[in-house]
């Protein structure tokens, strides 16, 4: 059985784009604040006219905004509005916090769009007029996205955020079941076996956090925590795709002995290189009979061919 999910792809924009957008999060900024202290006056008045905006009534409001503005479009307006009445009525409350767009507690730059708006020209991206060059752009390969939005991180950099829907096979588990005991030395202990180690991969940073945020460097102390978080996602990740077994032939697989194996395939086609640098097709086939050294990723072998 087949099912479709939904699930967000995310991209690094090059660093030549990051004015445009900075400027565009200003003016996204207006519009999401126009929207709450609309929405807070039309439901604090005292009259019998008083109601709660929805994302409908505020695209009403807005229309025919988008001349005032450089360099949002219609369509983006209309996402913010439609947003905002979303998350007031998750939250419940008759404004939401205000976003700021300079000084210290600036919020995090954020630009909306619809699908309809960005537009593929060859390896770059176009959405308002401007053209967005990304990082990894063959991932787009045909791939069709829904609505998304760029945004922006704690450190400066900025994000093509796309969600897509994609099939996936519905199979049932091999276990019906698996215990987890969590605990100190090891943060977490399979019935299976399985464990992932305790690792410090705050404390081996926490040094230099200290001496960046002591001399006033924040940039360097956001890129520190981000640092740190990909660690920890990275050996999460790597605890969980560990051990998987084929859908079609039932056979068991460990990534790690994957890895050596296709390290040991790598040696036994190609020479290593003597300086760590040549390219893949300037390498000398290995000849019959001659021992190498092989070194490949994060990994080594010695093959006989």
């Amino acid at each position: 059985m087949t099912s479709p999910f939904t699930r967000t792809l995310r991209f690094k924009v090059r660093p030549e784009s990051y004015g445009w957008l900075s400027a565009a999060a200003v003016e996204v900024n207006q519009v999401f604040n126009f929207c709450n202290e609309t929405s807070l006056l039309a439901a604090t008045r005292t009259d019998l006219k008083r109601k709660w905006f929805t994302g409908f009534d505020l695209c009403h409001l807005t229309s025919g905004s988008a001349q005032y503005f450089e360099r949002i479009g219609a369509d983006t307006i209309q996402c913010i509005c439609v947003e905002y009445a979303q998350k007031r009525s998750a939250a419940k409350r008759r404004r939401l916090r205000w976003r700021v767009s300079r000084g210290a507690r600036r919020s995090l730059g954020w630009v909306p769009f619809k699908a309809a708006s960005l537009k593929r020209k060859g390896r770059a991206l176009r959405f308002c007029g401007k053209t967005f060059r990304i990082f990894e752009d063959e991932r787009l390969n045909d791939v069709k996205w829904r609505q998304g939005c760029f945004a922006q991180d704690a450190v400066g950099d900025w994000w093509l955020c796309l969600t897509v829907k994609q099939p996936v096979e519905q199979r049932p588990a091999p276990e019906e079941s698996v215990g987890i005991d969590l605990g100190l030395k090891d943060i977490a202990v399979t019935s299976d076996g399985d464990r992932l180690e305790a690792g410090r991969f705050y404390r081996g940073l926490e040094t230099r956090i200290a001496q960046a945020q002591r001399r006033g460097h924040r940039r360097q102390a956001k890129r520190l925590h981000r640092k740190a978080a990909r660690r920890r996602a990275d050996a999460l990740h790597k605890f969980s795709v560990r051990h998987w077994e084929c859908s079609e032939c039932g056979a068991g697989h460990d990534r790690d002995q994957n890895a050596a194996r296709n390290i040991l395939f790598v040696g036994l086609r190609k020479q290593a290189s003597v300086r760590g640098n040549e390219l893949w097709h300037d390498m000398i086939p290995v000849e019959p009979d001659r021992p190498v050294w092989v070194r490949h990723g994060w990994g080594a072998c010695y093959a006989t061919a």
